[in-house]
């Protein structure tokens, strides 16, 4: 923000009262005008180099507010403005493309038409013939006139038809340019310039007629110490001397505004413009600190001439040329003065919030009432806007025309600009932009186009467009346009469409497929021509054989086609190999590089072997089995079983020869299915003999360790009665009788052999009845009818009565 934008923002659009506003700003209120605007006209923060600003769409929306306030720039022929919104608007002279429409014109351009920048902006200014603008995010950009580098191209001199970001700056707060020369104010308050040097302009301390493309910083000599000019007091700080807030470009010198309200001038001083005392024909070189009694709020340079507004009563004071009345001092045949020299607005109410200076004419913003405006100086073409067309050395109204008055005084009006023959101003509606003075550019973009000079404030084009809208997309056709306040029904609206006979195709609207360019971003089908396949498993690979084409990736879809079955996810490219009889990887071969074991097919499942030999793989294949040496002899029928081992009986005694077989799957002539023959040349001699090992020689063989052969082999023996095999003496099992009863004695007829002790058997076999315990060998013969002690006899002993034959 500028400080005279700052400055505004105070004052605006409410009425003041005079008196009281007068009465508050004492010592305390110009102590806080010149902190509120001077805060607001600079940043804090060291200077650096500003980083690329950020990508942002020439179409992009500027509907938001980005300025408080519309701001407006009058070059020498051509016009520049600022909207709420941050576009910038441009009309009038475009011989060499200050308008930055793209291209340049001898024909002057007079409608008003918005210039393609790529994001908003908050400030303009404009040259002799050439433009800049201030972005939101603190970079410069210029078009138009390059001759003297004033538009910060290096490379060329020739114009720049298109707004081109200047390079070599750190983030910047303000801008200002006039002639051939361009300045700004970086956040930390250092200025910077670039372009025409022919009177020391740059500040460099010395003149040239280079061309100077490359932004320097401008060398500010120190005060002394003591100097009463620097900063006092507890809180001064003596560096505001030195940071700049505001900066003002004249036809070839320049004023720079301080943040203590100090102003330091340097360039060409042949009409005393620079305010040193005297006019000198050699240039000022070094900037020079103005030496004037009074804190100041704003600054404006014309082409010969400087003003400044003071911030005590806020009225301007004038110096340097005065061959029009420019500087308002209308004694001694319009002599110049040489120090700032008080100017009196009519009404005397001063109260100003913005000065302007053009070539040989002035303006003051402020007067009786807010934003009524005061002029003086050349009147030839109208500039001083009071209708007369008369030169004007003392300050009188500018005037509107307004039904049924006629020309009364200007009101509601926001912000003044000065070009060379044309003034133009704010105002606190619909138009925005109002213009007088020099109209043979069309450089007041007022109704008709070039005209005449206009000697009294009017209306230009508003800064607004609208388009009809055939499709009812919400966009219209630029070529169907109406620039007015209002639009004259529903079908026209702000909104441009590259296409208006399709509702689907406008700005913003989603890039599909299908060879349009839908959003109007200049492309076709940039990135609405993808293909997604189908990713059904998850697994980040889809099937070429299910796809859709769109510029966002749809749910369920993939950028690649790389998938071999999309119903695993551990079926993918990259996988790994496992054994599961698929290909894991998608390489074409399924369990490749697993270790492998051999299988042969079972086709009957009769678990025997078919005859197509073996198949190697990691796992089982279906219909095989683990090979078991057995072949089947059908493998298609699971009653058939395998091939049989057959053994030569050449003495056909049914036994056969164990060292001569055959393979088949049935009966073999001369072969049976038994070795059994110890020798196949003699019938008589059969089978192999069991022979038991007789380790401890006693005769008798261990039954638990036998073989078959065919003749005895030495240790062994044909019986197998050792109880152990370990001690000769130890040989054959003895006989043990069950003993049921538990009376010590067994029945005789319910034994068997063991080598040791069984559980519930004796040796004595002498029970006559293992039932009864009773009843044994050497019991008590009892009266009972039994034979109990195993005699032969039943009670005997006992008398005749007891046998019970009584």
């Amino acid at each position: 923000m500028s400080l005279e934008q700052a400055f505004l923002g105070v004052f605006r659009r409410r009425p003041l009262n005079r008196k009281s506003l007068h009465a508050d700003l004492g010592s305390q209120g110009l102590e806080w005008c010149l902190t509120t605007l001077l805060a607001l006209s600079v940043g804090c923060g060291a200077s650096q180099d500003a980083p690329e600003p950020s990508a942002v769409t020439a179409r992009q929306s500027l509907a938001a507010p980005v300025v408080d306030r519309q701001a407006v720039a009058a070059g020498a022929y051509h016009s520049l403005a600022l909207r709420e919104d941050g576009g910038v608007w441009s009309w009038g002279r475009d011989t060499e493309g200050q308008l930055g429409q793209g291209t340049s014109s001898q024909t002057p351009r007079p409608v008003p038409a918005p210039v393609s920048l790529p994001r908003p902006m908050k400030a303009i200014a404009a040259g002799a013939g050439h433009s800049l603008s201030l972005d939101v995010d603190g970079y410069v950009w210029a078009w138009g006139r390059n001759t003297r580098g004033q538009a910060g191209v290096a490379t060329s001199t020739t114009p720049l038809l298109k707004p081109t970001r200047v390079p070599g700056l750190p983030r910047i707060q303000v801008i200002a340019a006039r002639e051939d020369l361009s300045l700004a104010v970086d956040a930390n308050g250092d200025l910077w310039a670039w372009g025409q040097n022919t009177d020391g302009e740059l500040g460099q301390g010395v003149a040239d007629t280079n061309a100077h493309p490359v932004p320097v910083k401008v060398v500010v000599p120190a005060l002394l110490a003591g100097d009463t000019y620097l900063p006092a007091g507890p809180a001064a700080n003596p560096q505001d001397v030195y940071t700049f807030v505001k900066v003002a470009a004249g036809g070839h010198h320049v004023l720079a505004l301080t943040r203590s309200g100090r102003v330091w001038s340097w360039g060409r001083n042949s009409s005393a413009q620079v305010g040193t005392n005297a006019a000198t024909e050699a240039p000022v070189l070094t900037p020079t600190l103005l030496r004037f009694e009074s804190l100041v709020v704003d600054i404006a340079a014309g082409e010969n001439h400087s003003v400044l507004l003071d911030a005590g009563d806020r009225r301007p004071w004038a110096w340097g040329s005065n061959t029009a009345g420019q500087a308002s001092r209308t004694w001694n045949g319009l002599d110049q003065p040489v120090t700032p020299f008080p100017t009196y607005p009519q009404g005397y109410t001063f109260l100003g919030s913005a000065i302007a200076a053009g070539d040989a004419f002035s303006l003051f913003l402020g007067a009786r009432n807010p934003g009524q405006i005061r002029a003086w100086g050349d009147n030839t073409f109208g500039q001083v806007g009071d209708g007369s067309g008369l030169r004007r050395p003392e300050p009188v109204a500018v005037l509107q025309y307004k039904e049924p008055y006629g020309l009364v005084d200007t009101e509601w009006m926001l912000a003044i600009s000065a070009g060379a023959r044309h003034a133009l101003a704010v105002h606190d509606g619909c138009p925005s932009v109002w213009a007088w003075g020099d109209n043979s550019q069309g450089q007041l973009g007022v109704q008709g186009g070039v005209s005449a000079p206009v000697l009294h404030a009017q209306r230009s084009l508003p800064l607004k467009r609208f388009y009809r809208d055939t499709d009812g997309d919400g966009f219209g056709d630029k070529d169907q346009l109406e620039q007015t306040c209002t639009p004259s029904s529903e079908e026209f609206v702000e909104g441009i469409d590259c296409d208006d006979t399709r509702p689907g195709i406008h700005p913003g609207a989603t890039e599909v497929c299908d060879s349009l360019d839908n959003n109007c971003d200049g492309a076709v089908d940039d990135n609405g021509c993808a293909v997604w396949y189908r990713d059904a498993d998850g697994d980040g690979y889809g099937i070429p054989n299910d796809t859709k084409q769109s510029g966002v990736q749809p749910q369920g879809y993939v950028d690649n086609a790389s998938d071999c079955d999309d119903t695993r996810s551990n079926v993918r490219p990259g996988a790994a190999e496992v054994c599961d009889g698929m290909d894991n990887n998608c390489d074409g071969q399924a369990d490749e590089a697993l270790p492998t074991q051999p299988w042969c097919q079972d086709f009957d499942g009769d678990g025997l072997c078919g005859p197509a030999g073996h198949t190697f793989a990691c796992m089982k294949p279906p219909g095989h089995i683990a090979p078991n040496n057995t072949l089947d002899c059908d493998d298609h029928d699971a009653s058939v079983g395998g091939v049989t081992t057959h053994y030569q009986d050449a003495d056909g005694d049914g036994l056969g020869n164990g060292q001569v077989t055959v393979q088949s799957c049935g009966p073999s002539a001369g072969h049976v299915s038994n070795d059994d023959d110890c020798d196949d040349a003699t019938p008589s001699i059969g089978a192999p003999t069991v022979y038991y090992q007789d380790a401890d020689q006693d005769g008798l063989g261990n039954g638990q360790a036998s073989l078959q052969a065919c003749a005895q082999p030495q240790g062994y023996t044909l019986n197998a009665s050792d109880c152990d095999d370990t001690n000769i003496h130890i040989r054959h099992p003895s006989r043990w009788f069950r003993d049921l009863d538990t009376d010590g004695y067994g029945d005789p007829y319910d034994w068997h052999y063991a080598c040791g002790y069984p559980a519930g058997h004796v040796q004595v076999a002498e029970d006559c009845d293992d039932a009864d315990s009773t009843v044994r060998p050497g019991a008590e013969e009892l009266c009972d009818g039994l034979d109990n002690n195993c005699d032969g006899r039943t009670d005997e002993g006992h008398p005749w009565y007891c046998r019970g034959d009584w």
